[in-house]
């Protein structure tokens, strides 16, 4: 409503001596920072890795000053160096330590960033989140697919905690063209006390009405703790196989 150029803000008389931080939102403004993780789940021991950029439009500039930190979800703080590319993309990575009580909510990047445009100061703040988590199962590397009737796909699950455990998995199968297409997504759960087999199973009439056929393709395979609500693993290819 005040438009553009130097405001000046007047706030009642508060108690203490501390420092105040002011934010201004500016939805118009070209200028902008743009900060995201190359994951948006991690285990403990992975290194996170952090792109960001101060932008005038589609243009990047240079960052006179950079401060950044990164927060656990129990309240746990650690300093992130970020470093311009040739380019002028700030880059960044931390070796996550998920160690700590189990905590709802999700680990966030804090960023604050400041360059110029001209002979004007620009500052900018930014954050993301992503979740970090103490893997309690791991996918063993090995799977079974049965075609007995329909087609089943068992994942050996290796157990490091017992809970309850979930595979998900989207189906492809060949068109008459060749061309792998999505036919069906699958899922199922069950808790498991050590290692052992969780079963993706799509029915025969589901296969026969998509009108694909072998050769098929397991992708976007994940494996959740569904008690502790994390993801423990996702892989764009899991597995291609003739019925």
């Amino acid at each position: 409503a005040v438009g553009a150029g130097a405001v000046r803000l007047a706030v009642p008389a508060l108690r203490g001596n501390g420092q105040w931080m002011v934010h201004v939102f500016e939805p118009q403004s070209p200028l902008s920072l743009r900060l995201r993780t190359l994951s948006m789940d991690y285990v403990h021991g992975q290194v996170l890795e952090v792109r960001a950029s101060l932008r005038d439009g589609g243009q990047i500039l240079a960052t006179s000053e950079v401060d950044a930190f990164v927060t656990s979800p129990a309240g746990r703080a650690w300093p992130l160096t970020l470093a311009p590319t040739a380019r002028g993309v700030l880059r960044g990575s931390l070796p996550l330590n998920a160690v700590e009580a189990a905590t709802p909510g999700l680990w966030e990047v804090h960023l604050a960033a400041r360059g110029t445009v001209g002979t004007e100061a620009v500052a900018r703040n930014a954050r993301v989140a992503f979740a970090a988590h103490v893997p309690t199962a791991g996918l063993a590397g090995e799977a079974t697919v049965d075609s007995t009737n329909g087609l089943s796909i068992g994942v050996d699950i290796a157990v490091g905690t017992p809970g309850r455990f979930e595979v998900r998995g989207l189906l492809y199968g060949t068109d008459a063209r060749g061309q792998l297409r999505p036919l069906a997504a699958g899922h199922a759960a069950r808790w498991l006390e050590t290692d052992g087999i969780v079963t993706l199973r799509y029915a025969e009439d589901l296969l026969s009405a998509s009108g694909l056929t072998a050769p098929y393709a397991l992708r976007d395979l994940r494996l959740i703790d569904q008690g502790r609500l994390q993801v423990l693993h996702r892989q764009a290819e899991a597995l291609r196989f003739e019925r």
